[in-house]
């Protein structure tokens, strides 16, 4: 891994898009663990970076006069990029009807294990979500960081898509851009479209198994997480990306 490279990522300031307004009742701006994990795929690769659970435990449960069932789970998660591991801990809740506790158990596990994540990340530096811990608002490393180059911006806009729709529709944009590029970028650009997307849930538990199938169809591939969905985009077809008519490349 190329930490130099890395560390211009994580310097560079958290984009407004990606903080989250606390609910009502509550204080504090975050980002969601879907933002997390993108950006961490995006950082370090989908192969760079894993975590696992090293605690998951029920700390509370009690039963109110509605009557309704409300738990609490606190999760620890470890974090390792490189050889680099970070630790972050946190507390979930969930509050159902009494036949229903099963899923007040579910949301938080869910919480208690996206938080310590996001937890254990946020070390990594701001876009992580670490530069709102500033107090001092005016200060924080809060703004949009300049696109270096067409093929960044073109990485960027097939990577923020979450539909099959979209990114079809990026392929057919941006036609013009990809006739002209020069063949390091040409290549950087096909394997973003041909390349899978990140993870749209938080991962699996420890301990749980992938399995994964490949269609013949084009689709990039799908994992199936016992008791958790996630999703892939589709990838554009080999064929396709092979039939694109390229100019020659204009170098500056």
């Amino acid at each position: 891994m190329n930490w130099d490279e890395v560390t211009k990522k994580l310097t560079a300031p958290l984009s407004p898009d990606a903080i989250k307004q606390p609910p009502k009742g509550k204080y504090g701006e975050y980002i969601d663990g879907l933002h997390a994990i993108r950006e961490a795929n995006r950082i370090f690769g989908h192969d760079g970076w894993s975590y696992r659970i090293t605690r998951l435990e029920m700390v509370s449960r009690l039963t109110t006069a509605k009557p309704q069932v409300r738990v609490g789970y606190m999760a620890t998660v470890e974090v390792t990029v490189d050889g680099v591991v970070r630790e972050g801990s946190a507390v979930g809740s969930g509050m159902v009807a009494p036949d229903s506790e099963a899923d007040a158990h579910e949301s938080a596990i869910k919480e208690a294990e996206t938080d310590a994540m996001k937890r254990a990340l946020r070390t990594f530096g701001n876009t992580f979500g670490l530069a709102l811990y500033d107090k001092d608002k005016a200060n924080r490393e809060v703004g949009y960081a300049p696109v270096e180059s067409q093929i960044e911006r073109i990485k960027l806009a097939v990577y923020a898509a979450t539909t099959e729709a979209q990114v079809n529709a990026l392929w057919v944009s941006e036609k013009p851009a990809l006739s002209t590029m020069t063949e390091e970028d040409f290549e950087a650009a096909k394997g973003a479209f041909g390349g899978k997307s990140a993870h749209r849930h938080v991962g699996n538990l420890e301990g749980q198994k992938h399995r994964r199938t490949q269609r013949k169809d084009g689709m990039a591939q799908r994992c199936y997480l016992p008791g958790r969905s996630c999703a892939y985009r589709r990838a554009i077809p080999e064929k396709r990306l092979q039939g694109l008519h390229r100019g020659p490349a204009c170098d500056p």
